[in-house]
């Protein structure tokens, strides 16, 4: 079997009318998978968007917690040092008294039975 292409010399209009048909459907299949990719790309966007915003929550979540925290412990740097400069006011006082007693007791001085 021999084929002759162009045996009634008709080749390039029947070139132009395959390939009319099949130029549309090359653009029609480009066209959909544009359409597809814009879709799927909207999509990935929000839940792109969705979990940029989730991080950001937990974030300034984390960010209260530590100011919280610190300022809990600020309160508690404070009332440390009001409970030592307490402490060595009361230190002081019973240094105080201890040597009033010695002193007291020196001056008594020891009598016979």
């Amino acid at each position: 079997m021999t084929m002759r292409v162009n045996e009634d010399g008709r080749l390039w209009p029947r070139v132009v009318a395959a390939a009319i048909p099949a130029s549309i459907s090359v653009a029609l299949s480009i066209g959909a998978f544009a359409i597809m990719f814009w879709s799927e790309s909207k999509t990935v966007d929000a839940k792109t968007a969705d979990a940029i915003t989730r991080i950001e929550r937990r974030i300034d979540a984390v960010e209260a917690e530590a100011r919280e925290a610190r300022r809990a412990a600020d309160q508690d740097r404070q009332k440390i040092t009001e409970m030592m400069a307490e402490l060595r006011s009361t230190s002081r006082g019973v240094s105080r008294i201890e040597g009033l007693l010695d002193r007291m007791m020196m001056e008594r001085g020891v009598k016979p039975p």
